[in-house]
């Protein structure tokens, strides 16, 4: 290994790892077929893609190369390229295209039906005869279209950080085949009575209403009127005479009445599942769609429908025949209705295809696999559970005792006359959290968790997601790469929008290391989330009865106070009755105790705390003359801040303590009764500043800083 190879290596990274880019071997199971520019099944050992080589040279014009995935497991410009013939080691992809241009020839099936026989692979080959129809009319195209582009100009075109196809609205991707002399679709196709399910990475093409209207109550067998085949495929095909067909695309409805859909035909009538969501041909997305002899569904996103649309009406999701199963799945049809070549565009990066039935969670833990590896960040696994996670193979790393959050109020204060202070928070998301995180694990689990890290610490450093993306945030709850990080939720909710300030490794001992997390999070607002935006909602109605001291109840606005956070009622001691609204409304639970019940803050802290006057503001320092100490205004014997230590607290009186503070947003007032009996107890203030340490279980530490108010009101 050279020098260079040696130590000038991708700064990006920590690790010397390479981040496995295969799905987990949980589900690699159901990858029938798979399709993209990264190593999707682990057990895959072929090609990734042939590329067509356009060139000014006529000796080197569409001559073919087979590409591999380079040592990180991806399409690059570092990728080997061998002879189609021999298999023979030419070079690089960058030293073969040089700065010209390189297009998709073949995409080649990684899936786990090829792997058992070559002989059932399905690859994706560009097709330049394909038939389109228009009113019962079939038309053979056969014109030399232009391939999806990969390397442009020498440059490997990319989308979300990853390799890209971007469709030219002419170049036809077919799945092996098309369709044969016979008339008989040999495309990708399930055959086991109905079930497939399809996860697509792409950029749907722009609808237009030029393509007409399409009417869902059209069939296909007796070549009914055209207008059924006027959209927009990114993945899909619509052929005369099959009516077994799936598409994903665009569709124009009419003027004002643009959307993306997937069609699932059911027999010689409609069974199509549309989506009611608007066209975004302006976004990546990951679009999944199912079916089954029960139910046809579409995901966009975070966004499922599983209604179809039946005689114009849409409705429930209605029985799919046994045998009615997609016999042909295009890349970058035109429609099928116009022979132009001005449709199919988009973008296509990634496609796995099952003819299995899949549950839910193992429909989520496919998204999540493409999702988080094409940097949407994490799709939704709250719906899992941890049992499920693991059976999906996912990576759930949760913090050590030690954790430590400390929270600031981001707030504008300023004194009037007497003393008066007025405050006010600077914005919705006024409390800034920051958050030192420790995870001791093995080796593997170490650099497992320091790929992640790398993930959302690197990334674009000019454009829209350089300065407005999501991609740099750490969302605790969500998975990303196989990977979660959580809390454990006694305490805080898995809230999103953290980012790292810094990270240290530390190597213990033989096999066990201990990364410390730093970050910071100012991105979420508790105003927006009823006082509860960090720490969980562990709360319970006033109706409900049977409490433990430091439990905390709610009110309604219609029957105690008239905002949320004036509706939040501390247990002071066990209670089994019901709390009545009636009796904890107003200024009772303010200022003192009704049904067991306060709004004051009542916890006691370690120890008698100092209270200080201080009066070093009214110091005038007379040039080259005397010092003087002047009085400037009313209340000037008031306390400045006091600092408050609880140690050694249990899990309940520190969350109960944790949502009392949050829920008064670093501004809000309340009374507080300090012990010392030389100093008036009538006293409010509010609370800018406290840190929690969850020292070990059941076992917490808690610092708050309060500032008393010179003229307070009642907040209700």
């Amino acid at each position: 290994m050279s020098f260079i190879d040696k130590f000038n290596y991708n700064r990006n990274k920590i690790t010397d790892t390479v981040s496995d880019t295969s799905i987990s071997s949980n589900l690699k199971n159901f990858v029938d077929h798979a399709y993209g520019f990264r190593k999707i099944h682990p057990d895959y050992a072929g090609y990734c893609c042939r590329l067509r080589k356009i060139s000014a040279d006529a000796a080197q014009n569409n001559t073919f190369l087979d590409f591999k995935f380079d040592k990180n497991q991806k399409l690059s410009l570092d990728s080997s390229g061998y002879t189609t013939d021999t298999q023979a080691l030419v070079g690089t992809l960058s030293s073969w295209v040089g700065s010209e241009t390189g297009e998709l020839e073949i995409l080649y099936d990684q899936g786990l039906i090829g792997q058992a026989d070559s002989s059932e692979a399905i690859n994706l080959v560009h097709y330049t005869g394909y038939q389109s129809h228009d009113g019962g009319a079939r038309t053979e195209r056969n014109a030399n279209h232009t391939n999806p582009l990969i390397v442009d100009g020498g440059v490997l075109q990319t989308s979300n950080g990853a390799p890209v196809a971007k469709l030219t609205g002419s170049g036809i991707m077919h799945f092996d085949g098309g369709i044969e002399s016979n008339g008989v679709a040999s495309g990708l196709h399930s055959d086991n009575g109905g079930t497939s399910e399809v996860f697509v990475i792409g950029k749907l093409p722009p609808a237009s209403t030029a393509n007409g209207v399409f009417d869902e109550n059209d069939t296909v067998g007796s070549n009914a009127a055209g207008t059924q085949y006027k959209g927009n495929f990114l993945i899909g095909g619509h052929i005369n005479s099959f009516v077994e067909d799936m598409a994903i695309g665009s569709i124009g409805q009419s003027a004002d009445d643009t959307r993306m859909y997937f069609y699932y035909e059911n027999g010689a009538g409609n069974g199509n599942a549309i989506t009611g969501q608007a066209l975004n041909s302006t976004d990546t997305l990951l679009l999944s769609a199912f079916t089954n002899p029960n139910t046809a569904g579409f995901k966009v996103n975070n966004f499922r429908q599983t209604k179809q649309f039946n005689g114009g009406v849409e409705a429930e999701p209605v029985g799919v025949g046994v045998n009615r199963t997609p016999k042909i799945i295009l890349l970058g049809a035109p429609a099928f209705a116009d022979a132009s070549n001005n449709r199919g565009k988009g973008e296509f990066q990634e496609l796995i295809f099952s003819t299995q039935t899949l549950t839910d969670a193992q429909r989520i833990g496919v998204e999540n696999y493409m999702a988080s590896y094409f940097n949407f960040f994490s799709l939704d696994s709250s719906s899992l559970t941890s049992q499920e996670k693991s059976s999906l193979g996912f990576n759930i790393f949760k913090p050590t005792y030690g954790a430590q959050m400390s929270f600031q109020a981001e707030n504008s204060s300023w004194k009037g006359s007497s003393f008066y202070q007025f405050i006010s928070p600077r914005g919705l998301n006024n409390l800034r959290l920051k958050s030192k995180l420790s995870f001791v694990n093995n080796l593997a689990q170490t650099k497992t968790l320091l790929n992640y890290i790398e993930s959302i610490t690197t990334g674009d450093i000019t454009g829209e997601q350089a300065f407005t993306g999501d991609i740099s945030y750490l969302n605790f709850g969500s998975i990303k790469n196989g990977i979660e990080i959580s809390f454990d939720t006694d305490y805080y909710r898995n809230f999103s929008g953290s980012q790292i300030i810094d990270y240290t490794v530390v190597d213990l001992s033989d096999d066990v290391y201990k990364v410390d997390v730093s970050l910071f999070n100012n991105t979420v607002s508790p105003v927006l989330s009823n006082g509860m935006a960090f720490v969980s909602d562990k709360t319970s109605a006033i109706s409900d009865g049977n409490f433990s001291k430091f439990d905390v109840a709610t009110g309604s606005t219609t029957d105690c106070n008239p905002t949320v956070f004036d509706n939040y009622f501390y247990l002071t001691a066990d209670r089994v009755n019901s709390i009545s609204a009636s009796n904890v409304s107003g200024v009772s639970t303010y200022t003192g105790v009704a049904d067991d019940s306060t709004r004051t803050f009542f916890w006691e802290p370690d120890r008698s705390i100092p209270l200080a006057v201080n009066h070093a503001n009214r110091t005038e320092f007379f040039k080259n003359s005397f010092v003087k100490t002047l009085n400037i205004s009313e209340n000037q014997n008031s306390l400045n801040q006091i600092e408050l230590t609880f140690t050694n607290r249990s899990q309940k009186e520190t969350y109960s303590m944790l949502h009392f503070l949050e829920s008064h947003l670093g501004y809000k007032h309340f009374v507080y009764y300090h012990d010392n009996d030389a100093i008036d107890k009538n006293k409010v203030f509010y609370c800018p500043r406290w840190d929690h340490t969850l020292v070990y279980k059941d076992s917490n530490n808690i610092k708050a800083t309060f500032v008393e108010i010179v003229a307070p009101t009642i907040p209700v």
